[in-house]
């Protein structure tokens, strides 16, 4: 997937009638603009084509500019934070790369994690951006997900992180507005892709997207992650010490290049991670004996294809690996370029696994 951050692009229309196509009505002024938006309830943040092309601005609803001073992120935290505090859906647009090749991604940088505060029953979409934790992110999350109740998360674009520790992270701590719920429940959350740098299997301690449900349940919730790339681990659920749960979840995920493991469901054993249907892709890298799949978990429907094609067609040593509380799962296997496609260590000894 590509990475570079080229910030800037060709000469486009001015602000006004950039705006006014997608709002309708603009007034400016030498000390601003504000844009006439049609009241339904929308934050929105975009390049601000007045000046440069290189400073993100912020719109209420109501077409006033939002105060971004002092961002660490762009101006993104203060369109988050807006929206959720005064119960808005948010909309970041971005813009595609040109057919010429000169402009590259938009790209938000990020000096800090940005969080998001537990939100129910709300939208949010960012679309065609780079969203960039760069080196100086450390071990620090890239993006943090608290408590969500009915969110409809998408973004198109890519997570970059430079970090050593999680690019994107679910950790459900504080309850949401109305319902007083904590935990992740009832939503739909879409990423195109996530890439850990540097890619290509190399260790960086990073995972690209880790759930932990140490304080709160996630269940109910469709995830979809089209590309998951690099990374010691693509996806990891931590296994629970508390019986709150990993539970009743949808999952599709394409992972490629990791070092440890395409998906870990668990990273201990447990018997709070069951009844999640999987759809994996994964192709591992298998210089470190990396695993297309790990699993502590019980009751799972999984359907997996495991692939060697970017090791040049090095075999992988395992392609599924069911530690010891694996339990009653049933796994689909499409294609597998593995020495031990199932490297079965479980007690249990009944999952069943369909060829």
């Amino acid at each position: 997937m590509g990475v570079s951050f080229v910030i800037g692009g060709p000469k486009i229309f001015p602000f006004a009638s950039n705006v006014r196509g997608l709002f309708g009505l603009v007034s400016s002024t030498n000390s601003g603009a504000t844009v006439g938006a049609p009241k339904d309830g929308v934050v929105r943040m975009m390049k601000d084509r007045r000046i440069s092309f290189n400073k993100w601005v912020v719109f209420a609803p109501d077409g006033s500019e939002v105060s971004t001073s002092g961002t660490k992120c762009d101006g993104l935290p203060e369109a988050v934070d807006y929206a959720w505090k005064n119960g808005y859906s948010l909309h970041v647009i971005g813009g595609q790369i040109t057919n010429t090749g000169k402009s590259g991604p938009e790209v938000i940088n990020c000096t800090q994690t940005l969080n998001l505060p537990p939100f129910q029953h709300t939208s949010i979409n960012i679309e065609s951006v780079t969203l960039n934790f760069g080196p100086g992110i450390g071990a620090n999350p890239g993006l943090v997900f608290d408590s969500a109740m009915m969110l409809d998360f998408k973004m198109s674009g890519q997570v970059v992180y430079f970090g050593t520790g999680r690019a994107v992270y679910f950790h459900p701590i504080s309850p949401v507005p109305y319902d007083k719920v904590t935990g992740i429940v009832d939503s739909n959350i879409e990423f195109m892709a996530i890439a850990v740098v540097p890619e290509g299997g190399k260790p960086t301690g990073a995972t690209a997207v880790a759930f932990d449900v140490s304080s709160a349940p996630i269940q109910r919730v469709k995830l979809h992650f089209q590309e998951v790339n690099g990374g010691d681990n693509g996806i990891l659920v931590f296994s629970p010490p508390i019986p709150t749960g990993f539970i009743m979840n949808e999952i599709y995920a394409n992972t490629h290049q990791q070092k440890n493991a395409g998906v870990s469901i668990g990273h201990v054993p447990t018997t709070f991670i069951y009844g999640n249907r999987w759809f994996i892709n994964a192709q591992p890298n298998p210089s470190g004996n990396a695993a297309g799949l790990v699993s502590y978990g019980q009751n799972d429907v999984i359907f997996i294809n495991v692939q060697a094609g970017e090791a040049g067609g090095k075999a992988i040593l395992d392609g599924i690996k069911l530690e010891s509380s694996a339990a009653k799962n049933h796994i689909f296997i499409g294609r597998m370029d593995a020495t031990n496609p199932v490297n079965d260590q479980s007690l249990a000894k009944n999952n069943i696994i369909s060829k």
